[in-house]
C-alpha cells in the first residue's frame, strides 16, 4: 500500500512539472518510484499515461492537431526516426541488461541534467547532421532504457529554435516515437498484466491529466524560474537515491 500511494504521489507531482514546463513526467515519476519498483515495473506502469501525455502535448492547441501532425513529422522525420530506432535498441536493453546498471545510468543522466541546469550551464549542441544524428540514437536509447530521453533531447533541441513551443511540440514527438518502441518491445509484458494493474495504470492517467491541468494554472501565476529551481533541487535528491539503489544493485 504504501508503495501504491507512493507512486500516486510521484505521478501528481510529475503531472504538476509537466503542466509547468511541457515535459518531464516520466523522467521525474520514474526516478521517484525505482528503488520501491524494479525499474522495468516502473517504465511499464507510466508507459501509457507517458505515451498519452506526450501525444496530447505533441498534437493538441497551436494551429490544430491536423497541422501539428503533418507540420512537425515532415519536417523533423529524421531526428523522429532516430529516436524511434534508439528507442527500440534502448527498450531492448531493458530487457536484457542487469537493471541495477540501468539505474545508475538513470542517475547519471538525471544529475548531470539537474547540476548543469542550475549552475546556468546546460550543454547545447549546434544544430548539425552529425549532432541529430548523435543525440536522436542515444537519446532514443537512453529513453528505450529508462523512460530518460528528455536531458539528452533537450541538449540539441535547444539549437534548433527559439520558439518555445516548437521545442516543446518536437520533444513530445520524439519521447511519443520512444513509448511506441517501448510498447511494441513490451507489448509481451503489457498484455500479461492484471486486471488491478490495469485499474492502476487508469488511475495513474487521470492523475496525471488533473495535475497536468492544475500545473498548466500554476504556470500563470508562479514564477516558472522558481518552480524549475525547486524541481533541480528535487532531482538531485531522486538522482542521489537512484545511484544509491543503483550501486546497492551491483554490489549484491
Amino acid at each position: 500500500m504504501d508503495a501504491q500511494w507512493l507512486l500516486f504521489g510521484a505521478v501528481a507531482f510529475a503531472g504538476l512539472l509537466h503542466g509547468v514546463s511541457g515535459m518531464g513526467f516520466a523522467l521525474i515519476t520514474i526516478a521517484a518510484i525505482s528503488g520501491t519498483y524494479n525499474l522495468s515495473d516502473a517504465i511499464i506502469l507510466v508507459l501509457i499515461p507517458t505515451a498519452i501525455l506526450n501525444l496530447s502535448a505533441w498534437l493538441i492547441g497551436g494551429r490544430g492537431i491536423i497541422h501539428n501532425f503533418c507540420h512537425y513529422l515532415v519536417n523533423y522525420w529524421q531526428l523522429v526516426l532516430l529516436s524511434l530506432a534508439g528507442g527500440m535498441a534502448g527498450a531492448y536493453l531493458l530487457l536484457w541488461l542487469n537493471q541495477a546498471y540501468l539505474m545508475i545510468l538513470l542517475a547519471l543522466v538525471v544529475l548531470w541534467y539537474a547540476v548543469t541546469s542550475l549552475i546556468g550551464r546546460p550543454i547545447v549542441l549546434k544544430n548539425t547532421k552529425t549532432n541529430m544524428v548523435i543525440v536522436g540514437i542515444f537519446g532514443g536509447l537512453v529513453g528505450g532504457a529508462t523512460s530518460a530521453m528528455a536531458p539528452v533531447m533537450m541538449m540539441y533541441l535547444l539549437s534548433i529554435s527559439d520558439d518555445k513551443e516548437t521545442i516543446i511540440r518536437v520533444a513530445n514527438l520524439c519521447f511519443f516515437m520512444g513509448k511506441v518502441a517501448q510498447f511494441v518491445v513490451l507489448f509481451g509484458a503489457l498484455t500479461a498484466l492484471s486486471a488491478q494493474v490495469w485499474t492502476q495504470i487508469g488511475i495513474i492517467t487521470a492523475l496525471a491529466f488533473v495535475f497536468m491541468a492544475l500545473g498548466a494554472r500554476i504556470n500563470r501565476y508562479l514564477p516558472v524560474h522558481v518552480f524549475r529551481q525547486m524541481i533541480l533541487w528535487i532531482l538531485v535528491l531522486l538522482g542521489l537515491r537512484l545511484g544509491y539503489f543503483g550501486v546497492m544493485g551491483v554490489l549484491t
